[in-house]
């Protein structure tokens, strides 16, 4: 079974995933030691602004920016497939153009949100100036970052684009360290390294980008040239807009287990649950190098039309992260009530029988990540978009129905029946859509 296995996931994209793992895992353990370094050096009260600035920045962005990346993998595959690189350039460079605009547009945005809510709810009488001066680095983390992260992944420049990111998260760091314990830099001053480290690292991935790009076809391109090729792809705006929707879907249910649990337990039980719940977004990480990869791979093989190819890709992955997924919750359900007994201590320990009734939905998630992606590639978002939907009721309805009775048990077990019950609606959608059944030989 282990040669098959190998066999079926080329050498390359295991390679790949490698890399992408290493580069997740720098990045994390980075902006952990910043994390540590800036609430030691700032003070819980200038800490607290960073995290509140930058968490209303991520709400405000992803409702206003669009979900370009897998756009790019998806129509950019296709044009890779059929020696189109012409198509495949403009397509990139209008992605680029697109995220550039869209970065400034979102920057505005949350700048007059920002100070809305400054003025009309806020207590903290910097917030609005705060939040001006975090979404700076937004501004330059949104200038094309994101299309060239997509382009390289497409033409098989991982390895680069990960060795950018380690350099990238080993220079902040050092940057943060310095300033902030032997400068003893205040607020406004770290927000603005963190803002030239985005526009950094966004200009080593543009540069990269165009690179390969140049490699591949040579030549100017006007915005009249952009726009047209934007055009002239068939399906693209559709693909755009679903695509968008499934990603607002999710905002409003992703703290809804803990809006209800607040209003039924004390706030010990609800940090208990928010410990649980965070142990539990760390065995999510685990998947993100594969997620990351996997839809490049089967954009690849279904621009080929390779069936065959694909369904023994497929099942080749469900196998080796079903696997993987046995391990892991092995490893957490021995490891994480020691990590909560150690780290967080007595005031936390309900959090491990919580941790316990979520657990078991990576199970059932993690060998069919896969899905999502196949559905994007197959170009049909609706598919994931409709059972999103019926996922986040479901989800709200659980949360509903057992956190009253329950208390934070119930929001535990609510959370893993929602996730396993999301994507059985997701994998029972895609079964029945022919487009899908067609590009994996299902008769």
């Amino acid at each position: 079974m282990v040669d098959k296995i190998r066999k079926s996931l080329t050498n390359g994209f295991l390679r790949n995933v490698g890399w992408q793992y290493l580069g997740n895992l720098t990045d994390v353990g980075a902006r952990f030691i910043v994390a540590v370094i800036l609430a030691r050096a700032l003070g819980a009260y200038d800490y607290g602004l960073i995290a509140a600035t930058t968490a209303f920045c991520v709400v405000v962005s992803q409702i206003v920016q669009g979900r370009i990346l897998e756009t790019v993998v998806k129509f950019g595959s296709d044009f890779a497939a059929n020696g189109k690189n012409l198509e495949l350039r403009r397509l990139v460079k209008a992605a680029f153009l697109f995220e550039s605009v869209n970065a400034i547009l979102t920057f505005l945005v949350i700048a007059a949100v920002g100070l809305v809510f400054d003025r009309h709810f806020s207590e903290e009488e910097r917030f609005g100036e705060a939040v001006v001066g975090r979404a700076v680095a937004f501004l330059f983390q949104g200038c094309g970052a994101v299309t060239s992260i997509g382009c390289l992944r497409l033409i098989g420049r991982v390895k680069e684009y990960s060795l950018a990111n380690i350099t990238c998260a080993i220079v902040n760091l050092a940057c943060m360290g310095v300033m902030a314990l032997v400068f003893s830099a205040g607020y406004y001053s770290i927000i603005l390294a963190m803002a030239v480290m985005a526009a950094v690292r966004s200009l080593i991935l543009a540069r990269m980008t165009f690179l390969y790009l140049r490699k591949l076809s040579a030549g100017k391109d006007y915005i009249g040239d952009l726009v047209g090729q934007l055009k002239s792809i068939e399906g693209l705006k559709g693909f755009f807009v679903r695509n968008h929707a499934i990603g607002l879907v999710g905002i409003p249910g992703r703290d809804f287990d803990v809006a209800v649990l607040s209003s039924v337990v004390g706030l010990e039980v609800v940090g208990a649950y928010r410990v649980a719940k965070n142990l539990m977004g760390t065995l999510w990480m685990l998947g993100d190098p594969f997620l990351a990869m996997v839809l490049p791979e089967i954009s690849k093989k279904v621009s080929e039309g390779k069936k065959m190819e694909l369904r023994g890709f497929l099942r080749s992955l469900t196998l080796l992260l079903g696997l993987a997924a046995v391990v892991i919750c092995v490893c957490a359900y021995l490891i994480f009530p020691l990590v909560i007994k150690w780290f967080f201590g007595v005031d936390f320990q309900a959090a491990i029988t919580m941790f316990y009734f979520m657990g078991w939905a990576l199970l059932v998630w993690l060998p069919f990540l896969w899905i999502h992606p196949l559905v994007l590639a197959c170009g049909r978002p609706q598919v994931s978009l409709r059972a999103g939907i019926a996922g986040a009721v479901l989800s709200c309805m659980l949360y509903l129905a057992m956190v009253p009775r329950f208390g934070a048990n119930g929001a535990a077990l609510a959370f893993a029946f929602g996730h396993v019950g999301s994507g059985l609606i997701r994998a029972a959608m895609a079964y029945f859509e022919p487009r899908i059944r067609e590009a994996i030989a299902l008769k």
